[in-house]
C-alpha cells in the first residue's frame, strides 16, 4: 500500500532571496548518460517575511510517456501505476495511440518498462500523489529503442539545492553546480515532517534541519 510523506520548507526572515530545487539525483546507474533527473519542486524564499514550500511525496511509481517542450516535461498522454516486481510494456495502435499493457510479474526488487512498439520512445518513472491526474516524474529516458526495456530501483532520497536557474518539469542533462544542503530518504520519514531553512551570515552558506 502506498504513502505519502508531506514536507513543510519554511524560513522566517531568511536574510537574503533564496530558491530551493527539490530533486531526486543521487548517484545512480546510467545518471546523465541515458538517464536524467527531473525537477521535482523550486520555492523561492524571500529575505523579509515568513515563507513556506508544502511538498507532498506518494510512493505509488508509474511509467510514463512523456509530452516535453523546451526539455521539460510537461505532460504524460499516457501512463500506468507500477509495484515493484511489476512491468509493462508501452505499445501503439494503429491510429498512433500510446497505451500501457497491464502491469505482470517483473524482476524482484524493481519496476520494468518494454518499449514494445516499432520506434524508439521517451519513456520517465514518476510518483503519482493521490487524486492527480498524471504522474510527477522523477528520471527521465531518452530513445528507448523497439524492443528495449529499462528495468530500475527507485530510492526516495531527495536532495535539496539553492538554484534559481532551472523551473519544474526540467529535465536536468547535467549534475547541478551549486552544493547539497539537504539529503533525506524520505522512506525513514515520518508523514508530516517541518524542515527549516537558514542563513548564515558569514559564511554566506544555507542550511534545512528538522523541527
Amino acid at each position: 500500500m502506498s504513502h505519502t510523506k508531506t514536507l513543510t520548507f519554511k524560513a522566517d526572515n531568511l536574510g537574503t532571496n533564496a530558491t530551493l530545487l527539490l530533486i531526486f539525483d543521487g548517484a545512480s546507474d546510467g545518471l546523465y548518460k541515458d538517464k536524467f533527473p527531473v525537477v521535482w519542486k523550486l520555492g523561492r524564499f524571500a529575505a523579509a517575511g515568513s515563507h513556506l514550500l508544502n511538498a507532498a511525496f506518494t510512493s505509488q511509481l508509474a511509467w510514463l510517456k512523456p509530452a516535453t517542450d523546451m526539455d521539460s516535461i510537461v505532460g504524460a498522454p499516457a501512463y500506468k501505476v507500477i509495484n515493484y516486481n511489476q512491468k509493462t510494456t508501452l505499445q501503439q495502435n494503429g491510429s498512433g495511440v500510446l497505451s500501457f499493457t497491464p502491469p505482470e510479474t517483473g524482476t524482484a526488487d524493481s519496476v520494468t518498462v518494454v518499449n514494445g512498439t516499432s520506434n524508439r520512445q521517451d519513456v520517465a518513472l514518476g510518483f503519482l500523489p493521490k487524486g492527480a491526474f498524471s504522474p510527477i516524474p522523477v528520471y527521465y529516458w531518452n530513445g528507448l529503442g523497439s524492443g528495449q526495456s529499462i528495468q530500475t530501483k527507485f530510492q526516495p532520497v531527495l536532495r535539496v539545492y539553492i538554484a534559481s536557474d532551472y523551473k519544474e518539469g526540467q529535465i536536468v542533462r547535467g549534475e547541478i553546480s551549486s552544493s547539497v544542503i539537504f539529503e533525506q530518504d524520505l522512506s525513514a520519514l515520518g508523514d508530516n515532517t517541518i524542515l527549516n531553512l537558514s542563513y548564515n551570515y558569514s559564511t554566506g552558506m544555507f542550511s534545512i534541519t528538522q523541527a
